[in-house]
């Protein structure tokens, strides 16, 4: 098979092999043939082999890509609920099934979870080898392209929903990838009555304003603070704030524009420690503070995809570009220079 591989622990040390040997199906397997494939900031960080990757613990050599949809080829012995044929995405998060954390419904933040694309082979191939209980099926009317975009969506999905949003609220989204431009349809779609979103890029404000922001900004200005003020006079701030950018400065003013006993909800990875006033800025203002990490299995699928059937969810204006896995330069030089929303490998 074709795949895209990362071949030594240093920066654009990337191959696509031509004739890499197929992997073998385990009893609890399915051999899934890529058809949609997303780059991630974090196949992003495996390519240009930041700090982050260094330590992250990651075999190499490594197919990354974690975000994708395919059909299954092939199944191991005691896979029961999927045949081959099956369209279907896969949760990249591959639980242990023994943790306290998987016996208590909390499988997506497993305490010995491996991903795909960092401790194991990932999909930018053109087969991928996947436990069974990482598959989740298709429903007809989802495409692989919209399957594949399943994961940055659920994180957006789950975002929202730990966030208690009710109809009515106003709700600033930091950061405009791929998670904040779907954060901001899931927050329309729950009953949003404003929509702030913010980036520093003006390419990902003009996606947040085609996916439906009511209002976009950027918070490198110098009257941010003064505008949100504005929009918020009654309520001293925004109801909630979804980071998605990962910015020290962005969780600064997160804070800052949130109103008392507003909700921020902490999607982004920050690259450094961010230095917080936890007296003036979450005490007096009895702030709530939440991480999100992946999506839950399987509630958060069948909403997102429910969502998306519904059409509450629109892909297209948030996958910019398709492209072969030949063209994988490309498609890494548009993430890294934030001039594309979601990259698909189409395969």
């Amino acid at each position: 098979m074709k795949a895209l591989v990362k071949i030594k622990r240093e920066p654009n040390a990337v191959e696509l092999k031509e004739e890499m040997e197929l992997p073998k199906v385990g009893p609890d397997e399915a051999l899934v043939e890529v058809k949609a494939a997303g780059i991630c900031g974090t196949d992003l960080h495996v390519y240009d082999w930041t700090p982050w990757a260094a330590k992250a613990g990651l075999k190499i050599p490594l197919i990354p890509g974690h975000e994708f949809a395919g059909r299954v080829v092939e199944t191991g012995s005691e896979v029961k609920n999927f045949s081959i044929g099956d369209r279907v995405a896969v949760e990249p998060h591959v639980p242990c099934g023994r943790c306290f954390q998987c016996a208590t419904g909390r499988m997506h933040i497993c305490q010995n979870y491996k991903i795909f694309g960092l401790h194991m082979d990932g999909a930018f191939a053109e087969y991928a080898l996947v436990p069974s209980v990482c598959l989740y099926r298709l429903p007809q009317k989802a495409s692989y392209e919209e399957g594949a975009t399943f994961e940055p969506a659920g994180m957006a999905v789950h975002a929202v929903e730990k966030a208690q949003l009710s109809p009515g609220e106003i709700v600033a989204i930091l950061g405009c990838g791929p998670i904040g431009l779907f954060a901001i349809q899931v927050a329309r779609a729950s009953g949003a009555l404003m929509v702030i979103a913010t980036d520093v890029n003006e390419y990902r404000l003009e996606l947040a304003d085609k996916v439906g922001a009511d209002v976009s900004l950027n918070p490198g200005e110098k009257n941010f603070l003064e505008r949100v003020g504005e929009l918020t006079r009654d309520k001293g701030g925004v109801d909630v704030v979804i980071e998605a950018s990962g910015a020290p400065m962005a969780m600064s003013q997160g804070l800052d524009i949130l109103r008392k006993a507003g909700r921020m909800i902490i999607i982004g990875l920050p690259s450094k420690s961010v230095g917080i006033d936890v007296s003036s800025k979450v005490v007096f203002k009895e702030l709530t503070l939440s991480g999100v990490h992946g999506r839950t299995l399987w509630g958060t699928w069948r909403r997102t995809t429910d969502l998306l059937i519904a059409g509450r969810i629109d892909v297209k204006p948030i996958v910019t570009h398709k492209l072969p896995l030949n063209e994988f330069q490309r498609g890494f030089k548009l993430v890294r220079e934030a001039k594309a929303g979601k990259v698909l490998f189409t395969l």
